[in-house]
């Protein structure tokens, strides 16, 4: 078994430019030479290459969505069978989202990302695994996704070289990459940190005396504007009872319901904020929903994960679903039920 390495290796700082995969092997970046994916099921993943294997990958700088390995034809690379997580790759990165040791980015020319060098292979810096999940793009085959998100300097420290801050600190300047703050106002913007996602405004809370000790703390924040109107709308047509159990939750200010979308949105599922993609739930239809205990069908008729029917949902005269978000959370979640047409 080859032994593997987490963190960054010495003397090779963010932003060294390899000319081979061989090249990259030999110093320890990416330690496999075909692969994607360098590690294993028992100690995870210690270092990634994107550089243009699947069509599903989608990199935002300082947070990645890389596709599994698997199911490709080695001929045409066209997609012909399911990804399993029971591949040695795939359960690598599963098993570094357990234990949150970091793994290596490499970025090679070949991949269709802005981020990506115009020659060769290039390591980026320390990222971490977030969450992972199941995709289904137009072929109907199953891709596993890998949410990264680039280490914070903090959380980068421990795993970076005393030799290899300075050129990791020029890497940033000249090319907007590894783990470091945010660049100042002046940063023009055709660079890589003034449209990448991560370099947004930072948001200060105050957290109030008598709860915890006063002070200030600043954090990122990323969140999608949901357009609270639209989905008052939607809780108002059903006078806050869940269209799938006809429960009404009484409170104080009178009934409450929550609004569910059935296509998330924000990254990776780009959902929309419309009334023909929200549901009325009580919270727990909608807890169930969101975390694939619950699905629909084209008929609208409800589901448990286990297959269950649970009853037609309640639908207003004047709210139309948009069956294309309705498959899209089905297969997302991957429930074993005839696509309807």
């Amino acid at each position: 078994m080859a032994e593997y390495f987490f963190g960054e290796i010495s003397g090779q700082p963010v932003g060294t430019s390899y000319a081979r995969r061989r090249t990259l092997a030999d110093a320890g970046v990416h330690q496999v030479l075909q692969q994607g994916i360098a590690g294993n099921r028992h100690v995870g993943c210690a270092s990634i290459v994107i550089s243009g294997g699947y069509e599903t990958d989608e990199d935002y700088g300082h947070e990645i969505f890389y596709t599994g390995a698997g199911g490709q034809d080695r001929e045409t690379k066209a997609q012909v069978e399911d990804q399993s997580l029971d591949k040695n790759d795939n359960a690598a990165l599963v098993r570094s989202q357990e234990t949150g040791l970091p793994v290596r980015v490499v970025r090679g020319k070949a991949s269709d990302s802005v981020y990506a060098p115009d020659v060769d292979y290039r390591y980026d810096g320390l990222y971490k695994v977030v969450h992972h999940y199941e995709n289904y793009p137009d072929d109907g085959f199953r891709r596993w996704m890998f949410h990264l998100v680039q280490l914070a300097p903090a959380e980068a420290a421990p795993y970076t070289p005393a030799e290899n801050l300075s050129a990791n600190s020029r890497a940033f300047d000249e090319l907007g990459l590894g783990s470091e703050p945010r660049r100042p106002a002046t940063t023009p913007p055709t660079e890589p940190s003034r449209v990448d996602p991560f370099y947004d405004k930072p948001v200060e809370l105050i957290l109030p005396p008598g709860k915890t000790d006063p002070g200030t703390k600043t954090v990122i924040s990323q969140r999608v504007i949901r357009d609270t109107k639209v989905t008052a709308m939607v809780k108002a047509m059903y006078a806050n009872i869940c269209q799938v159990c006809g429960v009404r939750i009484e409170v104080r200010a009178g009934g409450y319901s929550e609004g569910a979308h059935i296509r998330p949105l924000g990254r990776p599922h780009h959902g929309p904020d419309t009334m023909n993609n929200i549901l009325c739930l009580c919270p727990n239809h909608h807890a169930a929903f969101d975390k694939g205990g619950l699905y629909l069908d084209d008929s609208l008729t409800a589901y448990t994960a286990d297959g269950s029917v649970l009853g037609t949902l309640s639908l207003h005269d004047d709210h139309d679903i948009d069956l294309n978000n309705v498959r899209y959370h089905r297969n997302h979640h991957r429930q074993g039920i005839n696509e309807q047409t």
